[in-house]
């Protein structure tokens, strides 16, 4: 009589020096694959399961074929998956991306009003052009940049007619 179908995953596999392969499965089990069945052999890829169908002669069992196992495991070697935690991923909101646009925008535009400014202080090459006086003229070019009125801002920064924001 011989033994009932068995799934195993590999883990390794080494030929010995009869030309038979000895597959290793994931439970440290050692099966001998005869080379009468080096057909079977490329069926042994460590990570793959494995169908073992075995015969019997002499009373010694011998496995006589093997298939790729695409099947569930037998019940009592069913392990239950283990969740990593993570929490599920909620769906973006349509505030969720006006709120995005809008730090992107005003990051885009600070940047911008920077580059300006500083192309600015670069055109004015004067020895008195401090980093006051770059950054008072960026938040010009930022407060233009968001619609706001160009003069109000000036005149918030402390500038008079006629002249450049004091920084």
């Amino acid at each position: 009589m011989s033994k009932a179908p068995t799934v195993i995953t590999v883990d390794s596999t080494k030929p010995d020096h009869y030309g038979n392969l000895m597959v290793t499965d994931s439970l440290g089990n050692v099966t001998k694959i005869g080379d009468k069945r080096a057909h079977l052999f490329e069926l042994f890829v460590p990570g793959r399961a494995v169908k073992l169908i075995w015969d019997n002669y002499k009373n010694k069992d011998y496995v006589s074929d093997a298939e790729l196992f695409d099947g569930e495991p037998p019940p009592e070697k069913q392990i239950k998956p283990i969740t990593a935690g993570v929490a599920p991923k909620q769906d973006t909101t349509k505030e969720d991306w006006a709120e995005k646009d809008r730090i992107t925008r005003k990051s885009i535009e600070r940047q911008t009003a920077l580059n300006n400014a500083v192309a600015v202080a670069k055109l004015l090459e004067t020895t008195g052009v401090t980093t006051a006086k770059i950054i008072a003229t960026a938040k010009l070019f930022e407060a233009y940049l968001e619609g706001n009125p160009l003069v109000e801002e000036a005149k918030r920064l402390g500038a008079t007619k006629g002249e450049e924001p004091q920084g």
